[in-house]
């Protein structure tokens, strides 16, 4: 048995414990595959969870976007009644107000002739 020496991870080590290091022989090699397999599955489970939470994050902002058009939608459709309601009552204001300077003028012009009508009989009466 040769006991050469060999550079590995900064150690030196004799062949035949380097050669059952390559060989997968060596106990701590085996313990750390099993540490690297046990936390390889380890990680592809958190990864299926991660993934299983993005997939219904996913399908939740879907949601939420058609929920949030739907409410713009109705947003703009209320805004359109609720300025074709300010136009109405605009139109009413202007209306009425217009009406009540009609009967204002029709007020005075009967006045007027009322008091024509008092003048002519006055006259007529003298």
């Amino acid at each position: 048995m040769t006991y050469d020496l060999f550079e590995c991870k900064d150690l030196f080590l004799p062949c035949h414990l380097y050669f059952n290091l390559l060989t997968n022989k060596s106990p701590i090699i085996s313990c750390r595959c099993v540490q690297a397999e046990t936390d390889n599955r380890q990680l592809r489970t958190k990864l299926k969870q991660l993934t299983a939470i993005q997939d219904q994050n996913k399908v939740c902002i879907e949601q939420l976007l058609s929920r949030l058009q739907e409410v713009e939608t109705a947003r703009r459709s209320e805004q359109h009644t609720l300025e074709a309601l300010r136009q109405q009552v605009n139109t009413y204001r202007e209306d009425f107000e217009g009406e009540r300077l009609d009967r204002h003028r029709a007020q005075e012009r009967v006045v007027n002739l009322e008091r024509q009508v008092a003048a002519l009989k006055h006259r007529v009466g003298h």
